[in-house]
């Protein structure tokens, strides 16, 4: 469970891996799961926050996340990527690595800090991560404090329609609009977003021909959040941030969905569409978030 580091950066960031283990049909898996920090994330005392990503984020967006939260001042940031190559594609297994994952990293980074194994950290979660945080937050609030969730999935799930196909359609489509057609993501006009297009790419090409790609995307635009979130309400800060011109996950629908149940006020409109973690406009739209978590953690 220990960190391993395998680089530290010229800024002062930190690569490494720690374990998690997991058994399936009685055959136990020992996978190595990649993370980038902020050295206060494993200084003893200092306050943590982890960081989840969201589709495609791999090494590089996670360490820009972590750089840009760290540069706004979150000095116990930690980026952690749930990677489900290592495991055979199914339901079971991506959402066995989605609520392991992150509670492999609370213990492997409280032990790296010589804290008590249950002390808490905060979280942060941008699309498929905001996803990730807002449900491990509720099943296991005794881990985490302050939530905060930037375009999450599981929110607005009714938007996408009932059938699959329907789903995957229509998720596809603001997916490539948001991508090529929104001014603050465009490769042509943003060439430092090549870098998360790359990535991204690579990463869902990868779950295509190995069967990954329409179980994941399946799985998040599936799962309903929201019960979740009116649980963590009751004893947690939480925070959800949208992009006033986010395309797949839109403010208008997250504020209806939500506030079908009195949680609209958990909304905050921030400035953009869906950021790329690699773009370079994320960091405006981690801003909000970054401050608000600095003030309730």
């Amino acid at each position: 469970m220990s960190l391993k580091v395998t680089r530290t950066h010229r800024d002062g960031l930190v690569d490494g891996e720690f374990n998690w283990q997991t058994k399936i049909d009685g055959r136990t898996y020992d996978i190595p799961v990649t993370a980038s920090w902020h050295p206060g994330a494993t200084r003893e005392g200092a306050e943590q926050y982890h960081v989840y990503g969201g589709l495609g984020c791999e090494r590089l967006g996670n360490r820009r996340m972590v750089r840009r939260i760290s540069e706004q001042g979150l000095l116990g940031s930690a980026g952690v990527v749930i990677d489900f190559r290592h495991l055979p594609p199914s339901d079971a297994n991506i959402m066995r690595a989605i609520k392991e994952v992150p509670l492999a990293a609370v213990e492997a980074f409280n032990e790296a800090s010589k804290k008590p194994s249950e002390t808490r950290v905060n979280v942060l979660g941008h699309s498929q991560g905001g996803g990730v945080v807002l449900l491990n937050a509720a099943e296991a609030p005794e881990l985490f404090g302050a939530v905060a969730a930037i375009a999450p999935v599981g929110i607005n799930r009714a938007s996408f329609g009932h059938r699959p196909s329907e789903k995957l359609k229509t998720f596809s489509k603001r997916y490539f609009q948001n991508a090529f057609l929104k001014m603050d993501q465009n490769v042509l006009i943003h060439p430092s977003n090549i870098p998360s297009v790359y990535e991204g790419g690579k990463m869902i090409l990868g779950d295509v021909l190995h069967g990954r790609a329409h179980k994941k995307i399946g799985l998040a635009l599936d799962i309903d959040l929201i019960p979740n979130t009116e649980h963590l309400v009751e004893e947690h800060n939480v925070r959800i941030f949208v992009g006033e011109n986010d395309p797949i996950f839109r403010l208008s629908e997250l504020q209806a969905s939500l506030g079908e149940c009195g949680l609209a006020h958990l909304i905050e409109a921030v400035p953009g569409s869906h950021t790329f973690p690699t773009s370079s406009t994320q960091a405006a739209q981690l801003k909000p978030a970054v401050n608000w978590l600095k003030t309730v953690a």
